[in-house]
């Protein structure tokens, strides 16, 4: 065994194996539900949450790809599926030509007006209704921890 690695020790082993196991399983069950219920994934799904919640309800792509950790060819081929079915438009960015906005369509809110209660009814029973108050409180620290050490990385697409 090389020396040289700070290896993890049992409890780290086992938290390590609880998180990849729950964080999939979770993901999982989001993109199944996404997938029945609208024909989307998890990341297109992310992309119109970010896109609804921008002033106007349009946003610079690249701010939408920083938002999200997401690189810019990852958001530019969701974006694509997206627009061809219908539910955004992408749009010379007015401020700067050289960019470009993605806006959600009147199609889009409609659909989303739909797929959100179910979504948000899977997120609850999936992680909240698991959790106590004070974890729910853990959680969020923890993954924001987990976010700040993180930043500065560059996705991967």
């Amino acid at each position: 065994m090389d020396e040289s690695v700070d290896w993890l020790s049992p409890e780290e082993r086992a938290t390590w194996l609880s998180f990849v196991l729950a964080t999939g399983a979770v993901l999982d069950a989001m993109d199944r539900q996404l997938s029945q219920v609208a024909g989307i994934n998890r990341s297109q799904f992310s992309i119109l949450q970010a896109v609804t919640m921008a002033p106007g309800k349009a946003a610079r792509m690249s701010e939408v790809a920083s938002s999200l950790r997401f690189s810019p060819s990852r958001v530019s081929h969701a974006v694509a599926r997206l627009e061809r079915d219908g539910w955004v438009e992408r749009r010379p960015d007015p401020a700067d030509g050289r960019g470009q906005v993605v806006a959600l369509t009147d199609e889009g809110q409609e659909r989303i007006n739909q797929v959100a209660p179910s979504h948000i009814a899977q997120v609850r029973a999936a992680i909240f209704d698991q959790l106590s108050p004070a974890q729910v409180t853990q959680l969020h620290e923890i993954c924001q921890a987990l976010l700040d050490a993180a930043e500065g990385d560059l996705p991967s697409g």
